[in-house]
């Protein structure tokens, strides 16, 4: 009797581990193809505070998609490669993913990482609350250097409940273009303390294939002449 639990319990347990390695692997094939969607894709956005504007675009890259999902941090998987070769491996090698998902140091916290990321296109389409962000203005100590914050309320990223999101944009090195920095859920520390707030006045989106749509047009702002 006791030689048949031992026996069986290493075998339900492999069995538990490569559930959980399969899953692992579907949510980043899902996530990567997500973001691989909004390449492309650009967002015009026109922020106003105190009488002034100001307006940039939202861009994406083959580059951004590892460090949003949060894959630097899986200490066990080094990878020297570019973040843009790791993200094309991401989406065409199942054993890539499967390497990656085997990784001792994932957690919650990571999983919602990534189910973020998954949504991105959805949170930059909804959103229309967008603070400047400084991370020297936070009630607490933090290493996040943005231009801007994005803040998303109740959006169904795990099953358990409701999370508010955070995504941070900056500037490239190398254009005007903005990108997102990082993202995650809120857990106890709310990044919007101490940071202004600004009115978001207009976006529209433009799609690769040539489509483009207003998201947002504030009644108040008054568009400059040859654009619509």
């Amino acid at each position: 009797m006791d030689e048949t639990k031992s026996k069986t319990q290493p075998d339900h347990e492999n069995e538990q581990r490569t559930q959980r390695t399969q899953s692992i692997s579907k949510m980043l094939l899902d996530c990567a193809t997500a973001f691989y969607k909004l390449i492309g894709t650009k967002y015009h956005i026109v922020l106003g505070k105190s009488g002034k504007s100001i307006s940039f675009d939202l861009t994406f890259s083959r580059y951004d998609c590892h460090h949003l999902m949060g894959i630097h941090y899986l200490s066990d998987r080094p990878d020297r490669r570019s973040s843009a070769k790791i993200f094309e491996e991401m989406i065409t090698s199942a054993e890539y993913r499967t390497h990656i998902a085997s990784s001792d140091f994932w957690s919650k916290k990571l999983a919602d990482r990534i189910a973020c990321t998954s949504v991105l296109e959805q949170l930059i389409d909804d959103n229309n609350t967008i603070f400047h962000y400084n991370n020297k203005g936070a009630t607490f100590q933090t290493q996040i250097r943005a231009e801007y914050l994005m803040a998303n309320s109740n959006i169904p990223i795990s099953e358990d409940k409701l999370r508010d999101v955070y995504v941070f944009l900056d500037k490239k090195d190398n254009s005007d273009d903005r990108f997102c920095r990082s993202i995650f859920p809120r857990t106890t520390r709310d990044f919007t303390i101490g940071q202004p707030k600004w009115t978001l006045l207009y976006k529209k989106k433009y799609l690769p294939d040539g489509t483009e749509s207003v998201l947002y047009h504030n009644k108040n702002y008054v568009l400059p002449p040859h654009t619509s």
